[in-house]
């Protein structure tokens, strides 16, 4: 199931195992993530993450630990390397 709450799921990203999940959410301006196969979803609100309406992709590294999320309105790539804890 997607995460209670979002409204508008604009990507989702796994991992080579499928147990890490993102799923992006532009309607609410929120990243969710799942680290057990999505049973399971916290959001992502770690500092420099600042997305817009128009947050559109979501992508992940094999270990699910590094996930960059593309927002067009503002033309920005957010990068975490330690899986939603801070993005640059």
């Amino acid at each position: 199931d997607f995460p209670s709450g979002s409204s508008k799921i604009s990507d989702v990203a796994a991992n080579s195992s499928g147990t890490i999940l993102y799923v992006l959410d532009y309607g609410n301006r929120r990243l969710f993530q799942s680290t057990n196969g999505g049973n399971s979803w916290s959001t992502c609100s770690a500092s420099g993450l600042s997305l817009t309406d128009f947050a559109s992709g979501v992508a992940t590294d094999p270990g699910g630990n590094s996930v960059i999320v593309a927002d067009t309105n503002s033309d920005r790539l957010y990068k975490s390397t330690n899986g939603c804890a801070n993005f640059s």
